[in-house]
């Protein structure tokens, strides 16, 4: 029975060695008890610079930069029984870290106690995580410093991030806006407290018709229920397969700008209204310069002899035929000469 059960059992470790032999990623077997190293394939000790004669049959070296987490892993797989994985920086034989995700499982092989490691470089990944993260950081910081209100959309029109600003300009908080439809909570009403539906509303039109749409003739709403005048810009994003996936809005207070524009216009109202003024009351000194200059031969000042001067003008200028009644010396002759003047 004993030579049964240990034919058994050595037909379960070479099929193990068999199963284990087929992986193609980097692995290493270490027997638990003094980690020493008791399998593992040329492509383990290609990416960490080893040989693999080096590291056969001698104590797996430390190849991780933090030792302790590892030990923790590997006391507690025995109790689960299953694969558990870790991303660490590991270290190669030249000193160089670079990044591994490590699938750690606990089995039998050749009759002892032992650990798998199979390992999978991610450097390149975690490169590119960071390269993000830094990206991010960089655009959070712009958001941050910008003066301009700056907040993002998805395509059914929920808020996907807010910066400082924007909250601010609107009395929100971040956070009271994020994930919350944006129309709904600032833009629902026209200046004059008239609903403003959203299928009209430009903001929307961006991601829907995928073009660039810029206003400056209506309000956002806050908080508090008062509204402010803004200029804002909605601009299209597109995923990377260039399929629309929400809208970027930039916007300002314009309430300075307002209130200079309404003045300036004040302004020029009043100024036109004295040019009106003016250009009256110059035709008005011409015409009186004129008729006396016209009659400089002829002197008198009552009503009735302005009168007859004023008509005297009226149809100097006119071919109509004119008939002059008087008696000997009243002026016939001096009239007649303004008349064809």
């Amino acid at each position: 029975m004993q030579e049964k059960r240990q034919k058994k059992k050595t037909e379960l470790d070479r099929h193990g060695v068999g199963i284990i032999e087929a992986i193609e990623a980097p692995y290493v077997i270490t027997k638990k008890s003094d980690n020493s190293v008791m399998c593992l394939n040329d492509e383990f000790g290609h990416v960490f610079g080893y040989g693999k004669e080096e590291l056969f049959g001698s104590e797996l070296p430390n190849l991780r930069r933090d030792p302790a987490e590892v030990e923790k892993l590997l006391a507690e797989v025995p109790s689960t029984g299953s694969v558990r994985s870790y991303e660490t920086q590991a270290v190669k034989a030249d000193g160089t870290a670079f990044w591994v995700r490590a699938s750690l499982k606990a089995l039998m092989f050749k009759s002892e106690e032992a650990f798998l490691f199979v390992l999978d470089d991610i450097t390149k990944r975690r490169e590119a995580e960071a390269r993000i993260a830094e990206l991010r950081r960089r655009n959070e910081l712009i958001l941050t410093s910008a003066g301009e209100g700056i907040y993002g959309l998805d395509c059914e029109g929920n808020t996907t991030f807010v910066n400082p600003a924007a909250a601010e300009i609107l009395g929100w908080e971040r956070e009271d806006l994020i994930e919350k439809p944006q129309h709904k909570l600032i833009h629902h009403s026209r200046e004059d407290g008239t609903e403003y539906p959203r299928i009209e509303c430009p903001i929307y039109a961006a991601f829907k018709d995928g073009t660039v749409h810029t206003v400056d003739d209506e309000v956002f709403w806050r908080k508090d229920g008062t509204s402010l005048p803004v200029e804002y810009t909605s601009t299209p994003i597109r995923d990377e397969n260039g399929k629309l996936a929400g809208a970027v809005v930039t916007f300002r207070d314009i309430t300075e700008r307002k209130k200079a524009e309404a003045e300036l216009k004040a302004a020029l109202d009043e100024l036109e209204k004295l040019k009106d003024r003016l250009q009256a009351e110059n035709t008005y000194l011409q015409e009186e310069i004129k008729l006396e200059h016209n009659f400089d031969e002829m002197v008198g000042s009552s009503e009735s002899f302005k009168m007859v001067l004023r008509n005297v003008e009226q149809v100097a200028s006119t071919d109509a035929t004119v008939l002059i009644l008087g008696e000997t010396g009243t002026g016939k002759e001096l009239i007649a000469r303004a008349v064809h003047r």
